[in-house]
């Protein structure tokens, strides 16, 4: 707080608050929108009624699993978020673990720097299922 009112003091930080504000909230309104497009199903929609021999019927039906869909989702998140815990019950007992965030980092870091003995490994992987003949002498033993 008290950096941003070191920067609202400066006349022209505040100017360009006041410009880029209504971008912020552009921004949010496209974003609620693609959430509700993605979570309604309207990606889906769109190509399953454009082939041929499909009618008002397929649109009606994904229609309705989409409702449902939407109704899920938002009864989920009421019941994870917004409702308290029971007495005496801590959301969390024990103190956070930093073994699964330093692995997946480590990883990450192993991955992106040593990356071409996995991409060898996929490329072998991938000659090795283009053969069936392998894999069938694999299984049949001969």
């Amino acid at each position: 707080m008290f950096v941003g009112g070191l920067l609202g003091a400066i006349p022209w930080v505040e100017l360009l608050t006041g410009l880029f504000y209504p971008l912020g909230l552009l921004g949010g309104l496209a974003l609620a929108v693609l959430f509700m497009a993605t979570v309604l199903g309207f990606h889906l929609m769109w190509p399953t009624i454009a082939v041929e021999g499909s009618d008002g019927f397929d649109a009606l039906v994904i229609g309705v699993a989409s409702i449902i869909t939407v109704v899920y989702v938002v009864r989920a998140f009421q019941l994870i978020w917004w409702t308290p815990p029971a007495e005496g019950v801590k959301a969390k007992p024990g103190g956070d673990r930093l073994l699964a965030p330093v692995m997946l980092i480590g990883l990450c870091l192993l991955l992106g720097l040593w990356a071409e003995p996995l991409l060898r490994l996929a490329n072998d992987v991938a000659a090795w299922l283009g053969d069936p003949a392998a894999y069938i002498a694999a299984v049949l033993g001969k």
